[in-house]
């Protein structure tokens, strides 16, 4: 079964980064373990810094592991889940273990919902007031996500109670601490979730004949062909060690951003993804391009 990021779905119940302008570079959801809090699974992002005007930032480093904690009780209930495409019904279970993770969340409880007052779902609530249409949030396939421009801000349970309408707990925690959290205040490209989906929006007609035109090009048509050309420019806009690739489901989110910006079939996607979830041919397709796979981490040359 398959979880839902729509408020609407979630049943009532910050920090760490600056202020600013944001895009997303990679999501995934991970089971997390701290030195202060239970283990609990979270929607973690990869950002990549932006300027006033919503464009990189040369040679700002990626702000990588920003968290947004699903609850700290929702592990029994929620794992890290892995789904072929964005609407798929089957959801492969990743598990509980620490460092688990996938590009959407396993229901492992039956009726389980997801909490209000969590980092994940207050995020969310930003997100529907800025206009990210429900069904998006509601298909919980990180993917989405990547390639959003965003503002991001910390505020607190008070002030976002005012702003969104949520009820929020304003009472300090039990050592007087404010709980605040990390939400978005505006949508810098507000067209990426046009067409009724994420980074991989396409309309059938765009996509034929985009499709069209990438057999006439000379671009490559076969799905392993185009997983290598695509993984190819994840190369070019990652290298350097400063701009490792921490994880599988950051790669992914990279490659598929990457694979929607070369406007190659959405249709195509699902086959071209397995080929990057095959850890043997990820290790050779690396290798050729010059680059390192060690335990998840890749790391492409420079120049």
């Amino acid at each position: 079964m398959r979880a839902s990021l729509n408020p609407d779905k979630a049943r009532q119940g910050g920090g760490g980064i600056e202020a600013g302008n944001y895009a997303i570079a990679a999501a995934a959801f991970r089971v997390i373990k701290t030195d202060y809090k239970p283990t609990q699974p979270a929607l973690v992002l990869d950002l990549e810094q932006l300027d006033k005007d919503g464009d990189p930032v040369r040679g700002a480093d990626t702000v990588s592991d920003v968290v947004f904690s699903l609850g700290e009780k929702a592990l029994e209930a929620f794992h890290p889940g892995t789904v072929d495409s964005a609407d798929a019904e089957d959801v492969e279970d990743q598990g509980s273990d620490v460092n688990a993770e996938g590009n959407t969340l396993f229901v492992a409880e039956d009726g389980a919902q997801l909490n209000k007052s969590c980092g994940a779902m207050v995020l969310m609530e930003s997100l529907l007031k800025l206009g990210v249409p429900k069904p998006i949030l509601a298909r919980c396939y990180a993917p989405d996500f990547v390639g959003m421009k965003f503002s991001l801000a910390t505020k607190t349970g008070k002030e976002i109670n005012e702003w969104l309408g949520t009820r929020l707990s304003t009472k300090p925690t039990s050592d007087g601490n404010t709980v605040t959290y990390k939400v978005a205040t505006k949508l810098l490209n507000p067209k990426h979730f046009s067409n009724g989906a994420g980074s991989g929006a396409t309309s059938k007609k765009a996509s034929k004949g985009e499709d069209s035109a990438a057999a006439d090009s000379g671009r490559p048509t076969d799905p392993e062909d185009i997983a290598k050309f695509v993984l190819g420019k994840v190369a070019a806009a990652k290298a350097g060690e400063k701009n490792k690739i921490k994880s599988k489901a950051a790669l992914l989110g990279f490659f598929t951003n990457e694979y929607t910006k070369a406007k190659f079939d959405p249709k195509s996607l699902g086959k071209a993804q397995g080929f990057v979830k095959d850890e043997d041919w990820v290790v050779g397709a690396v290798a050729e391009l010059g680059g390192t796979y060690d335990e998840g981490v890749t790391v492409f040359p420079e120049g």
